[in-house]
């Protein structure tokens, strides 16, 4: 099996408390900031002017203004996205076409699972079609009916993961936006760590289960 993981990259969230918007950066190996890493989330992304801007970002993040020496220019340059989740069913239709990965469950970011997610996709359609082939007769595995029965099995083994990891990751966002600044809510989480560390097998944070297993999305919640 293949765990979960993060990546290399380190991550700083500036998020602003009452308001439903963040910035994620992230951080090179050297430890610095670029605004090219940078990603502003916002319920909408009205079109503003230059001074509007600076003064949006001096009164919500003010300390990370000294990091983005060129936030005009990136913020004319780089083009505005919006953040989408997938939820559809079903996966397959027929001998034409099967979904997998952002196709069938895209989610938002803020898990970093969306890679992961459609890696193991692969990783049990492949496990599925296997197992399917090896109760066939040689002259048999390659048939399309394998195929088939193997698309349709996996949409519907994997349709609650990908469901459950879209809520998971709204859930992690509202605990970014909204959490981060309770004492009472880090003092819980050092709490977490510690039964982690004392009890591994007995007590998993949600985090951990997330990004570092492979237990079913669906299963976490």
């Amino acid at each position: 099996s293949c765990a979960r993981r993060q990546g290399n990259v380190g991550h700083r969230q500036w998020v602003h408390h009452g308001v439903d918007l963040g910035l994620v950066g992230a951080a090179e190996r050297r430890r610095d900031l670029k605004v090219d890493r940078n990603h502003l989330v916002l319920p909408l992304f009205p079109r503003k002017g230059a001074l509007q801007v600076h003064a949006f970002f001096t009164k919500h993040f003010p300390d990370v203004m000294p990091l983005l020496p060129n936030l005009l220019e990136d913020w004319k340059t780089h083009p505005v996205s919006p953040l989408v989740m997938t939820r559809c069913f079903p996966w397959n239709d027929g001998e034409r076409v099967a979904l997998m990965g952002d196709s069938a469950h895209a989610i938002v970011p803020f898990y970093g699972q969306g890679m992961n997610a459609a890696f193991e996709d692969g990783h049990i359609l492949y496990n599925i079609l296997k197992d399917l082939r090896s109760k066939k007769r040689e002259e048999d595995r390659t048939s399309p009916e394998v195929l088939l029965a193997g698309a349709e099995i996996f949409a519907n083994e994997r349709k609650p993961a990908g469901y459950a990891l879209a809520d998971l990751c709204l859930e992690h966002y509202h605990d970014m936006a909204s959490n981060t600044a309770s004492n009472l809510y880090l003092f819980r989480k050092k709490v977490e760590a510690m039964l982690h560390y004392l009890f591994p097998s007995s007590f998993v944070p949600i985090y951990t289960l997330v990004a570092f297993t492979t237990t079913p999305y669906h299963h976490i919640i």
